[in-house]
């Protein structure tokens, strides 16, 4: 799987969680009556702790597998006279793939990785 692909994963699974929450939040309100809001504000908290905890997971995810790859940048500016053909093709492969993928994102949506972030510091 390329780098494109694999963060284009964890940033399709975070739109799905938030679309999830959200359609439930409009269903919740639609039951929603002079009887049980106290139900359905309770059942609102729930799904939001529900949600950060999906969330908070897919985000421990991302950095296992980002700490995995972080030697991504350690390799694109080691000496290239000591590596081999193709090693050097690879990481390039991998740094075009970084390439596309930021090129393709919206910049709210491009999250820490490989040592990359859209934050400026």
């Amino acid at each position: 799987m390329s780098l494109l692909n694999k963060y284009e994963d964890y940033s399709i699974k975070r739109k799905l969680i938030e679309k999830e929450y959200q359609n439930y939040l409009l269903d919740l309100e639609k039951e929603r009556t002079s009887n049980n809001g106290a139900d359905i504000d309770a059942a609102k908290g729930r799904a939001t702790k529900e949600r950060d905890k999906k969330l908070k997971a897919v985000d421990e995810e991302e950095l296992e597998a980002t700490e995995k790859t972080s030697a991504f940048l350690v390799e694109l500016f080691e000496d290239a006279s000591e590596k081999s053909t193709a090693t050097i093709k690879r990481i390039l492969l991998e740094s075009e793939d970084l390439i596309n993928y930021l090129k393709a994102t919206a910049k709210e949506d491009i999250t820490s990785r490989n040592g990359i972030s859209a934050q400026k510091n």
